[in-house]
């Protein structure tokens, strides 16, 4: 992996922003960034629920050669994490850690949508279904229809729904928890078909692989390799993983760390290579995106403002 750009929001931006940012979220859009971000000083004050529940969330764009921030939402209700484009029309779609959702549009004004869920974690949309899912913090599915009117909810897990990943069926939805356990739901009925246990830690992402496998992060320092349901490979790594992307160009799977590594592996589950930018244990890497414009790139967000292009 090489590094073709590193910005560092805070440094670049410290007097527009009077403090520090914590970054969750990223989007590449045309010359700029979107990044979700927590209004928070993660190196300076103390990782508290507390601390994290008062903190107003936002939604920074950023200019991708200089850093400079050239955008922003008014304040949030909270950290922003999960960011996507709206499948469902124009936009964007932000989701915050207390459970408040909005509309973001290219103007970067907002539309408060409700709240959900105690706070919303994994989103996913099934195009076959035209359904927009909410993972919550409560443990359950929330499926709206195009028009973010309520469908039908699922109480599927006693804790947080971390990550939603389609079926490649288009008609059912995988969900991981903090309570170790892998779920699939079939979105029209509200029937959990899966309810496994994996026996590891809270379970984080999910991914499917190009050679039919799902992979399975969590924060035991472990991949899952699963193949129709069962366990085919563990991969250990050396902290807790956060997020995982298929590259299926190469045959490759992307895990990203709690304590800023990226990680490259095989489908084999051998690594290829890795890539640390610091040794801080508190500045995970939440999220990679493809480069819209260099297939071979992603982008990743270090919690701590940085944000780095790397060649694949």
């Amino acid at each position: 992996m090489r590094t073709i750009l590193e910005i560092d929001v805070n440094s670049v931006n410290r007097e527009k922003l009077g403090s520090s940012v914590s970054t969750y979220s990223l989007l590449d859009d045309g010359d700029t960034f979107l990044l979700g971000c927590g209004l928070w000083d993660r190196e300076n004050m103390p990782h508290s629920n507390a601390i994290k529940n008062a903190t107003p969330g936002i939604v920074l764009r950023v200019l991708k050669e200089k850093g400079e921030i050239v955008g922003k939402t008014a304040q949030l209700g909270n950290i922003v994490y999960p960011l996507i484009v709206n499948p469902s029309g124009s936009g964007y779609f932000a989701g915050c850690r207390t459970g408040d959702a909005y509309l973001v549009q290219a103007d970067l004004t907002v539309a408060h949508l409700g709240s959900y869920g105690e706070g919303v974690y994994g989103v996913e949309y099934s195009h076959t279904l035209g359904r927009f899912l909410i993972g919550g913090r409560d443990g359950v599915l929330y499926i709206f229809d195009r028009d973010w009117q309520i469908v039908c909810t699922v109480a599927v897990s006693d804790d947080r729904l971390w990550n939603l990943h389609m079926d490649r069926d288009g008609r059912s939805v995988w969900a991981t928890s903090y309570n170790r356990r892998l779920y699939r739901v079939d979105i029209a009925s509200g029937e959990i078909l899966v309810n496994m246990d994996l026996g590891a830690g809270a379970l984080t992402y999910l991914q499917w692989l190009a050679n039919g496998e799902l992979a399975v992060g969590c924060f035991s320092k472990k991949i899952f390799l699963l193949c129709d349901g069962k366990v085919t490979r563990e991969i250990l790594v050396e902290s807790p993983v956060c997020f995982l992307r298929n590259i299926p160009h190469c045959g490759m799977l992307v895990a990203t760390g709690y304590r800023g590594q990226v990680w490259l592996f095989n489908y084999n589950g051998v690594l290829q290579d890795k890539f640390l930018l610091d040794t801080k244990e508190n500045n995970p890497v939440w999220v990679g995106v493809f480069s819209a414009s260099q297939p071979n790139q992603m982008i990743f967000a270090w919690a701590n403002g940085i944000v780095r292009v790397m060649e694949i």
